[in-house]
């Protein structure tokens, strides 16, 4: 089996940053409805935004110490596939939609498709979705896919619900009145006015979150217990070239490459990538049904997407989130937490990988941003409760400001490329097994 890099141990996908308009109807939503626990809130007035961290938590957990507490923050940046919503102060006071949503319209081919929950039942889910007022995208029977479904979130942002077991259940009607078999089409529901779930009280910048962390007599906030065993499953970003993504995310990052799903008929290809738990191999051979309980099941996988022939194309096929080319973009960034930044970062410079931001470069020191092949950001976080920093980081920036490095510009073929062709259909083999068919290992690093 292929083993990650071992200066990887213990790296963990933490979380998926999507801006949004108004905290308070966000937080509404992807609380009394998702049924994500607020985790965190933090607010930075010095620069404008504030951040609210979302997750589900592992079963039996509940949050450590106070809010802002160390034991708060340290647990924060080891959770997995938390959300972080950020809010820029003063967009909620701002007339219509304010961000770009990924995907592909207004003439932008978007990189974000969407984040995907993983719950037992489809179909129950978004019978309850839809009592609730939610829009939907697709509902479990329309379109070519049966068992799934996509709901958006108040800013617009595509959510995708996907069957936890190997195959998904499929029921003859939906919730908007489609069937299985297509001979009758419903109408996918379109929220409008003020939502059933949400909650009283003033929403904006810095604006009182406690009804998020407290429910009655100021015990602990219980997610609605129609949404227990709901996973935050995966975050799809859309890939020029499998192949070279693959090679970094499995050879710089020390992801591992859990399935590759195929759609020739549509002309896409799924490669799922993630940091499995300690302890935790992959079960089964691949599409087997252990394999697609197991895909299904898992925390924070990256879905990276390549639709057939965006290899051949010139230059950047995607815009990946962020605001440039007069799209103000809602997607951020993914983000990976460490045990040391600067360590990290050193072996991310040294395999050529391009930093948006090194350790001590900006306002914020401790963290940094690199860049994938196809420039999507991944923020660089510490685990502890404060960030570890250093006098000099791996570009040359000092901690205090007084020495001014360069940030590094990938070029060329990188050190970590894999032989091979990459494109439609390309042979992924060499990412799952290593010498002599062993199981494919993460660096250490």
């Amino acid at each position: 089996v292929k083993v990650p890099p071992p200066e990887t141990d213990g790296y963990v996908m933490q979380q998926t940053m999507l801006r949004v308009k108004d905290p308070k109807v966000s937080l509404d939503f992807y609380t009394r409805v998702l049924g994500m626990t607020l985790v965190q809130d933090l607010h930075f007035q010095q620069w404008g935004f504030s951040l609210f961290f979302v997750a589900y938590l592992p079963e039996g957990v509940s949050l450590p110490g106070e809010s802002n507490s160390p034991e708060r923050m340290s647990f924060l940046w080891s959770l997995p596939a938390t959300i972080e919503l950020t809010h820029n102060h003063g967009s909620e006071t701002k007339e219509g939609q304010v961000y770009h949503t990924g995907n592909s319209y207004d003439g932008v081919e978007g990189g974000f498709g969407h984040i995907g929950i993983t719950v037992p039942d489809v179909y129950a889910a978004c019978d309850r979705f839809k009592s609730l007022g939610v829009s939907f995208k697709k509902s479990p029977n329309s379109g070519g896919m049966k068992g799934l479904a996509f709901v958006l979130d108040p800013d617009g942002y595509a959510i995708e619900v996907v069957c936890q077991g190997p195959e998904p259940i499929k029921k003859d009607l939906d919730c908007c009145g489609f069937s299985s078999d297509g001979s009758v089409s419903g109408v996918l529901q379109v929220a409008s006015g003020e939502p059933s779930y949400a909650t009283e009280g003033e929403g904006g910048a810095l604006m009182d979150v406690t009804r998020y962390y407290y429910g009655e007599e100021n015990s602990v906030k219980v997610p609605p217990p129609e949404t227990d065993g709901y996973v935050m499953q995966q975050t799809m970003l859309r890939v020029k070239d499998p192949k070279v993504s693959l090679d970094f995310y499995t050879r710089v990052l020390g992801m591992t490459l859990v399935q590759d799903l195929h759609f020739q008929q549509w002309g896409f290809s799924l490669f799922f990538v993630a940091y499995l738990p300690e302890g935790v191999s992959l079960p089964g051979e691949s599409n087997s049904p252990e394999r697609m309980s197991f895909l299904w099941s898992l925390p924070a996988t990256i879905e990276l997407t390549h639709n057939h022939g965006s290899e051949t194309k010139e230059g950047q096929v995607y815009h990946t989130g962020n605001s440039y080319d007069g799209v103000e973009g809602g997607f951020g960034h993914i983000g990976i937490t460490v045990p040391d930044v600067y360590a990290a970062c050193d072996r991310f410079k040294s395999l050529g990988v391009s930093f948006k931001k090194s350790p001590n470069s900006g306002g914020m020191k401790g963290l940094a941003f690199v860049l994938d092949p196809d420039g999507y950001a991944i923020e660089v976080v510490c685990q502890g409760p404060e960030p570890i920093k250093k006098d000099l980081d791996c570009c040359g920036f000092s901690s205090d400001g007084s020495v001014s490095g360069v940030l590094q510009v990938a070029s060329g073929e990188p050190s970590y490329a894999t032989e091979g062709e990459g494109g439609a259909l390309m042979d992924v083999t060499r990412y799952y097994y290593g010498e002599e068919n062993s199981v494919k290992v993460p660096p250490p690093e």
